[in-house]
């Protein structure tokens, strides 16, 4: 009975640390990215949020940034963080093509992701915990939206395991 009573502390414990961590999602372009762009970052960020909330952390967003020269400030995203009360940020870089791509044969038009870059930063202190480029190689698809979810799930897993070390 009393490995059960301690199982079940360590379970509650670990849940209550869950449900206490929040993260806000902060995306920036690049500002020669075509206007359909816009769509295919706000799916990466809807993507990132929902791994995350299904992984149990509160998450919020920013605005999504048209001027990608923004991520490169260290502070970018963390004021609308900190003011909203979140105490980890992920900022995302997303780099595109500048043209957009039409594919006659099935009959859309997409922006073409170049690069995606992410850090994961600590806001109590403003400690970058981890920064990395994403490997295009392993988000492949056919499908452009297909291949943004695969890279924001990529995103949201890896930021998931670095919070859980936290």
């Amino acid at each position: 009975m009393r490995k059960i009573g301690l199982c079940f502390l360590a379970s509650l414990c670990f849940a209550v640390r869950l449900a206490a961590s929040t993260v806000t999602v902060a995306v920036a372009q690049n500002e020669v990215a075509p206007e359909i762009a816009l769509e295919t970052s706000s799916l990466i960020e809807d993507e990132i949020m929902g791994s995350l909330y299904d992984e149990g952390y509160i998450v919020s967003n920013n605005d999504i940034s048209l001027v990608g020269t923004a991520y490169a400030d260290p502070s970018f995203g963390i004021k609308d963080a900190t003011e909203g009360f979140s105490d980890y940020l992920i900022a995302v870089l997303v780099e595109y093509a500048e043209e957009a791509v039409k594919d006659a044969e099935r009959q859309i038009v997409y922006a073409e992701i170049r690069a995606v870059t992410w850090r994961l930063v600590r806001l109590s202190d403003g400690k970058v915990l981890a920064e990395r480029v994403v490997d295009m190689k392993k988000a492949k698809a056919d499908d452009p939206q297909d291949r943004a979810r695969r890279l924001a799930k990529i995103i949201g897993r890896d930021c998931d395991r670095l919070l859980r070390k936290e």
